[in-house]
């Protein structure tokens, strides 16, 4: 079964649990369209990427970025977080100071020199006011007076961005978008912060036709960044604040130089792993590794997170040790606020016959779901230990390997 390289990061942020997460497959030229479709449903993030070798002879990599629903030509944070990805796994640009990356709107210059990583902002597809009836469309889906909007445009740069400028940036944080009214627009509202904050203004990201909020969007602000600045109602070089409405605040640097718009940001690492493609029904498996350590003996020490099912929760206590093995107690449970809830128990014997294999074998498996104990079959039929250790709050099961 093939593997590939996988990490997760944040970006527009430097705290891990703050920004916007990114999922990216390095060297994917072994999966298909179909098959990195369907990763980017099973992350459900915003956006998955996914590192292939240039087309373009001045590019250093290509890439390709998927949503849950779709592919898009280019995006902000996937840039950013592609590009952090690919300079962590070891690439080399033909320039030290700026990786040419290619994607669906053509090359993206990405300055690595500085303190973050920056990216040249694409040119806009598409400039001008909102027709009258496109901005009664937007009014009406924010419960919004026609004076409330003191500035609006088009700012499409690839994924279709329209965009309207409020009096206050408290204003922007008490909106409540009417999702079905919004749809299929994809708008940027953005208002001044209040003097001594360390962000000039507060932008929210409605996708009407997906029906969420983004929480911190690189495409949008490089595009409100060229309104905004050309317009003159920026200053060159500003910071603007997103996603606090939802609870991950994040930063953007921008600023414009030599005619061009930069949009900066800080990308850490969350979680490394590998991906396995080949199971059956084409269907995608990920092992996690989380960047912490336990030991539960001298045979056994590192721990990683595995994510085959998104949210099975097990519990693990290990039960009657024995010369041969160790007996170990697992409570599975997909996590639903259901009285249908499926919960099992399984005891599984670790048999011990070399320091490098482990045989698993069945003791007692007792299930209400069928389907359940179909997941932990083929889970313990791939000669997998597992072990609990907690790597955030969306994820609490853990896998032990040698």
């Amino acid at each position: 079964m093939p593997a590939f390289r996988f990490v997760q990061l944040n970006v527009f942020s430097a705290d891990p649990l703050g920004g916007n997460p990114l999922a990216v497959v390095h060297a994917a030229e072994g999966l298909s369209e179909a098959q990195m479709a369907a990763l980017a449903r099973w992350t459900n993030l915003s956006e998955t990427t996914f590192l292939l070798p240039p087309k373009d002879p001045g590019a250093d990599y290509y890439v390709r970025i998927f949503t849950p629903q779709r592919e898009l030509a280019f995006a902000g944070h996937p840039t950013l977080g592609s590009c952090h990805a690919w300079l962590s796994a070891g690439g080399k640009p033909r320039r030290p100071d700026v990786v040419m990356q290619e994607c669906g709107v053509g090359l993206v210059r990405v300055r690595c020199d500085g303190a973050r990583l920056e990216f040249a902002a694409p040119p806009l597809r598409r400039t001008g006011a909102l027709e009258p009836e496109v901005l009664a469309q937007v009014a009406g889906a924010l419960a919004l007076a026609p004076a409330d909007i003191v500035r609006h445009q088009w700012v499409d740069n690839g994924p279709g961005w329209c965009a309207v400028m409020l009096r206050s940036a408290r204003q922007v944080l008490s909106l409540k978008p009417d999702w079905a009214a919004l749809d299929p627009l994809k708008l940027g509202v953005i208002g001044p912060q209040e003097p001594g904050h360390d962000a000039a203004f507060e932008v929210r990201a409605f996708v009407g036709g997906g029906g969420y909020e983004d929480p911190v969007t690189g495409s949008l602000n490089a595009s409100l960044a060229q309104w905004l600045i050309g317009a003159g109602l920026a200053p060159a070089s500003y910071i603007a604040a997103q996603g606090s409405a939802l609870g991950r605040i994040g930063r953007v640097h921008l600023r414009k130089a030599g005619g061009e718009v930069w949009v900066g940001g800080d990308v850490v690492d969350v979680v490394r792993g590998e991906k396995y493609s080949g199971l059956r029904n084409g269907a995608v498996l990920l092992r996690q590794e989380a960047f912490r350590r336990t030991s539960l003996s001298s045979r056994w020490r590192r721990t990683s997170g595995h994510s085959c099912a998104r949210m099975l929760y097990i519990t693990v206590s290990r039960t009657v040790p024995s010369r041969r093995g160790q007996w170990w107690r697992m409570t599975p449970s997909f996590f639903a606020p259901s009285a249908s809830m499926a919960r099992c128990e399984v005891k599984l014997k670790l048999s011990v016959r070399s320091p490098t294999t482990l045989q698993p074998s069945w003791s007692k498996a007792c299930s209400r779901s069928s389907s359940l104990q179909a997941v932990l079959t083929w889970l313990f039929c791939q000669r997998f230990a597992y072990q609990v250790q907690p790597i955030s709050t969306r994820s609490t099961l853990a896998m032990m390997s040698w």
